[in-house]
């Protein structure tokens, strides 16, 4: 009776080292899954304020009238502007 009672307690202390083991593996596994994780989430919170930074740059006046010109835009004039009503009305007669 006592060898069966050693043995039982033998064999449930190796299950439990074992489990401990693997859980202790799994553990460390997403561990290293959450940093590179979050080594990632940092690298594109930078990406980002760069990419704000460059479309910040990118919108001023003064970067798109030079850019603008060359394309042959001038600024609007009075005489472009239309009464919604007169479009609305030509639109209908066409």
């Amino acid at each position: 009776m006592l060898r069966v009672l050693v043995m039982a307690g033998l064999m449930i202390s190796l299950l439990s080292a074992f489990a401990l083991y693997s859980t202790s593996t799994e553990t460390r596994q997403l561990a290293e899954a959450v940093a590179d994780k979050q080594i990632t989430k940092e690298e594109l919170i930078r990406s980002i304020a760069i990419l704000k930074a460059e479309q910040a740059y990118r919108t001023r006046p003064e970067v798109i009238e030079p850019l603008a010109r060359r394309l042959g835009m001038r600024p609007v004039r009075g005489e472009q502007y239309v009464d919604r009503r007169t479009l609305i009305s030509s639109a209908g007669s066409q």
